[in-house]
């Protein structure tokens, strides 16, 4: 039952540190933060996250271990794939399209489990259809791109599924803890955002910003934030597997939209409230047939005379497979 509670106490830490994200980002508007340096915001973060973890392994709590250097450059390079063609499609068309394209990295997932030689049950890729067609109806409100737009939606969709997929596959197969893995992924992912910056980012912006002091300690403030979400990320995307963490992510959607509403009082329309109603519908039923899923894995485990974990076979395998 502690490990059930750990997981449960993680994800709610994670939709804490996520709606204290959307905070921060409130409060660099109100301090007239100009977000055309989206990338170099993103390069501070991670650089303060890289020397984060190296204070913490020149004072003996972090240890190292060695990773293969090529599931760490796959990793880390989904990783900066994906924000930077997400970037690229918020530039060029609305929110909601962006949504749209992240929504898709599920049946992604899918595509490549099924690749893996993986396979789901009829009611769980049902409980998946149902939640994904209940966000696209709450959020999406018509197209609004180039063809350009529509490339960069589609990299950003594979390069976010893989990042998830790879992410659970690096600190599982090597059995690695997450700081470990932020030791070596922040760095990459400061170099490569700082240099993406100069390219991103307005340079007119960037070479005339001239920060003030309420604004350095919100960004220092930012920095801590990103290094407890980081944290709390990968040990998600260790416990979770990579088609469950994408359900958990559309859960956390739909409650951001919930509570967007309810404490910002702005006006929901019917479509709203049905695709929201729509997808939680979706989420729980995934949740109860994962549950009747490993109920029944863990009887003919126990049949067979070998020691069964219900949570693992829940969270970490998914259909009859692992990726």
């Amino acid at each position: 039952m502690v490990p059930r509670l750990r997981l449960v106490f993680t994800l709610v830490l994670y939709l804490g540190l996520s709606a204290l994200t959307n905070i921060v980002d409130r409060l660099l508007i109100e301090v007239k933060f100009s977000f055309p340096l989206v990338a170099t915001r993103k390069f501070v973060n991670y650089a303060a996250v890289s020397a984060a973890c190296g204070i913490l392994y020149k004072m003996g709590y972090l240890r190292h271990k060695p990773i293969p250097m090529k599931s760490l450059l796959l990793f880390t390079g989904a990783f900066c794939a994906d924000f930077m063609f997400s970037h690229l499609v918020l530039r060029s068309s609305s929110f909601g399209v962006f949504q749209v394209f992240r929504m898709l990295s599920t049946p992604t997932v899918l595509l490549i489990n099924r690749i893996y030689g993986t396979t789901e049950s009829g009611s769980i890729l049902l409980s998946l259809l149902v939640t994904t067609v209940g966000l696209y109806i709450a959020i999406v409100r018509g197209y609004e791109g180039t063809a350009g737009t529509f490339l960069f939606g589609v990299l950003t969709t594979v390069s976010h599924a893989l990042y998830f997929v790879w992410g659970h596959a690096i600190l599982t197969r090597n059995d690695i803890q997450p700081l470990q893995l932020m030791l070596y992924h922040a760095p990459i992912c400061a170099i490569v955002l700082g240099f993406c910056a100069l390219f991103i980012d307005d340079k007119k912006s960037l070479f005339s910003f001239r920060p003030t002091g309420l604004l350095w300690i919100i960004f220092i403030f930012s920095c801590a934030v990103s290094f407890a979400l980081q944290w709390v990320f990968f040990l998600l995307c260790k416990r979770l597997a990579p088609l469950s963490m994408c359900v958990f992510m559309q859960f956390r959607i739909s409650l951001q939209f919930t509570l967007g509403f309810i404490f910002v009082m702005s006006f929901m329309e019917f479509a709203n409230v049905l695709g929201i109603s729509i997808s939680f519908i979706g989420i729980f039923a995934y949740v109860w047939f994962k549950k009747r899923d490993a109920a029944q894995a863990g009887e003919l485990a126990q049949h067979n005379g070998k020691d069964s974990d219900r949570l693992n076979v829940l969270f970490v395998r998914e259909g009859r497979g692992e990726v």
